[in-house]
């Protein structure tokens, strides 16, 4: 746990303190999707099973996945104030395909949560499946607010931990 709670805060600073400032350049995003998709849960992880056997980053991938494509779309209304300020973040560097980046993860997500099925149990991947609707809405709507991909975000974290529970 000491280990994950280092890098985390490390990877906390680094995103927005100099001298990295990852939030200004196009690894910020990733920077927060690896703290969200795979540090923030082995945090509630570790402390109940004692160790984060190395399948634990392959079955988090859906999460993280989920994290990043909030962050497209959180990051996607600010693009342009964010490249007039000298922010280089992965949404400005990429801007136009941004929206088919965000319909690939989305797709990648629940390709990647099929692919696992050896590990993950069945009741996870239905459950994360579930929000295939809210997926495609999200998509639909990604240009017009970042509420979709949010929503999206957090269903998928909920479903999935339901599906958890459940198993």
């Amino acid at each position: 746990v000491v280990v994950i709670v280092l890098v985390g805060m490390w990877g906390g600073w680094f995103y927005s303190m100099p001298p990295l400032q990852l939030e200004r350049t196009m690894w910020g995003e990733l920077d927060n999707a690896l703290l969200g998709g795979y540090l923030m849960p082995l945090i509630a992880y570790i402390p109940q099973v004692g160790v984060a056997e190395p399948e634990m980053f392959l079955i988090l991938t859906p999460i993280f996945l989920a994290v990043l494509v909030n962050l497209l779309g959180v990051h996607w209304l600010d693009r342009e104030a964010d490249g007039q300020v000298g922010k280089n973040t992965l949404v400005v560097r990429l801007a136009g395909r941004v929206p088919l980046i965000h319909l690939l993860l989305t797709v990648l997500m629940y390709l990647v949560t099929l692919s696992f099925w050896t590990l993950i149990p069945w009741q996870v991947i239905v459950a994360i499946l579930l929000t295939i609707p809210l997926a495609v809405w999200a998509n639909l709507r990604f240009k017009r607010s970042p509420q979709y991909s949010s929503i999206l975000m957090s269903a998928v974290m909920i479903f999935a931990g339901v599906g958890w529970i459940i198993a």
